[in-house]
């Protein structure tokens, strides 16, 4: 078990080194984000394979519960980040919420 898991990991440590690559030289900023979603989908992999290994799966897998958690919520908190400032470069406010005014009251 040992040498298949150290072979493994290797294997995800070798996919997570090319999403860091990829995050340092990507083209665009949609292209980073990206990498840095697979990036911690393979960190979260790897986490979930070191429990296994030190044979404390729930201790790792509550630890990769809450990492997948933030890990889901950066990109959608980037993302609402990207299109106010886009809102912002149109001329907008850069609010993402309707504004009040002219509502009547």
């Amino acid at each position: 078990m040992t040498v298949v898991a150290s072979v493994a990991a290797a294997a995800i440590a070798i996919l997570i080194l090319s999403s860091l690559v990829q995050i340092a030289q990507g083209k665009t900023v949609l292209d980073r984000l990206l990498a840095t979603a697979l990036a911690a989908a393979n960190s979260l992999v790897l986490l979930m394979l070191l429990g296994f290994v030190f044979d404390r799966v729930s201790f790792f897998g509550d630890i990769g519960l809450a990492y997948a958690l933030l890990a889901f919520l950066f990109p959608i908190a980037f993302a609402r980040y990207l299109e106010a400032e886009a809102n912002k470069a149109k001329g907008g406010s850069g609010s993402l919420t309707p504004d009040d005014e002219g509502s009547g009251s």
